[in-house]
């Protein structure tokens, strides 16, 4: 009896799920940032592609300083990719980490410092800018991250304030799961707030007591 209880609870704790954990609220997303740099103070694991010495002339030239790439010869800068995501309501001066991978033939780019970067949205607008002493991942030394490494400078305007309804949108596409999402609510308030538009879509109605923060934490 006693290890039919044991099954029974951890079947039950296993499949409990809550709204949250099968369905985002449409309008509230990350956004996907990214931005080209430069990576100097290598000790000589950089790379000496000719992409990368024209990077490094184009980037002295905006200094003022004009130099022919034949004459850069140095295995302490390497170019890279910087990727990062822009969580939903970041606000100017808040700090995410970023990821650095380098897109040339360097060794490694742990402990390099990233020269100031632009990090951009699928808009081609400026959100946040990046710089630090990079941390290279344990099993590549070509890719590595840092924490708090990008400033949010811009921010991508959408507010809840005023908002009367919410919309669901299920990870899976799945009829029952919707049809479920809409019983529970609706038994939850004792009114029908919930109304399934598809398979996958569930519009929600606030309570006029209730705050929109304080109503999409219950219905999560």
């Amino acid at each position: 009896m006693k290890y039919f209880l044991l099954l029974t609870f951890l079947l039950t704790h296993f499949y409990a799920q809550t709204i949250k954990d099968i369905s985002n609220i449409v309008g509230i997303r990350e956004n996907q940032l990214i931005g080209y740099g430069m990576v100097v103070g290598l000790p000589g694991t950089g790379d000496k592609s000719q992409f990368t010495m024209q990077s490094l002339q184009n980037l002295l030239r905006n200094s003022y300083i004009k130099i022919p790439t034949s004459s850069i010869n140095s295995k302490n800068i390497a170019t890279v990719m910087v990727t990062a995501t822009l969580p939903p309501f970041a606000r100017q001066g808040d700090k995410i980490k970023i990821n650095v991978s380098s897109i040339g033939d360097a060794k490694s780019i742990n402990a390099g410092e990233l020269l100031l970067t632009q990090l951009k949205g699928v808009d081609g607008n400026i959100y946040a800018l990046a710089q630090g002493n990079i941390i290279a991942n344990p099993n590549s030394g070509t890719t590595g991250y840092i924490y708090d490494g990008a400033t949010i400078e811009n921010e991508i305007e959408y507010t809840l304030q005023g908002e009367n309804t919410i919309t669901l949108s299920l990870l899976k596409n799945d009829a029952k799961t919707a049809a479920a999402v809409e019983q529970k609510i609706n038994e939850k308030y004792n009114m029908p707030l919930a109304i399934a538009m598809d398979t996958r879509t569930i519009r929600v109605n606030k309570p006029a007591n209730k705050s929109i923060i304080s109503f999409i934490a219950e219905v999560q």
